[in-house]
């Protein structure tokens, strides 16, 4: 499953439902950190398996982060 919210994150519908799922990997692009780490905190079932900060803004303090997410 890949997923790239807005700023707001997943919402709590969409977290609960991919962490009753049986999906075995998430991909997660994300433009706004704390969103990204409450979702991540709701997705227990899940471990952030690699990480990447990609530089789509040169110059700027923007950065967006791709994360693998595996089913425990």
């Amino acid at each position: 499953l890949v997923v790239n919210p807005p700023r707001r994150g997943l919402g709590n519908e969409l977290s609960k439902w991919i962490e009753k799922s049986e999906i075995p990997h998430v991909i997660y692009s994300s433009c706004y950190q704390p969103s990204l780490v409450d979702n991540l905190h709701r997705m227990k079932s899940y471990r952030v398996t690699e990480l990447k900060l990609v530089d789509m803004f040169p110059h700027t303090r923007h950065v967006e982060t791709i994360v693998l997410l595996s089913r425990k």
